[in-house]
């Protein structure tokens, strides 16, 4: 069985922010560090379609939401949730 097309986006996703992130932290801020490693695994777990993947995906998304409103960032924190919707629906296709 094929993953989703959306969830293959997402996974590519993840990746670019992951990577962005990696190098954000080399350049100018550590903290960033863990959070890219973290995008960059949930990308590869989405990709091969892991349930860990799905999972960290999940955690990801829930520390950009409560990031989105301490910020009042509104239209983000709309976007994620648009996101855990999604994959809510696709989880049938992790394992």
């Amino acid at each position: 069985m094929s993953s989703p097309i959306g969830v293959k986006i997402l996974s590519m996703w993840a990746a670019l922010v992951g990577g962005a992130m990696l190098v954000l932290a080399v350049i100018a801020n550590p903290l960033y560090f863990p959070l890219s490693l973290g995008s960059l695994a949930a990308a590869y777990g989405l990709w091969n379609r892991r349930y860990w993947g799905l999972i960290l995906e999940i955690v990801l998304m829930a520390i950009e939401g409560v990031r989105d409103i301490a910020t009042d960032n509104v239209p983000g924190f709309v976007v994620v949730l648009l996101i855990f919707g999604y994959l809510y629906t696709q989880r049938r296709h992790f394992s």
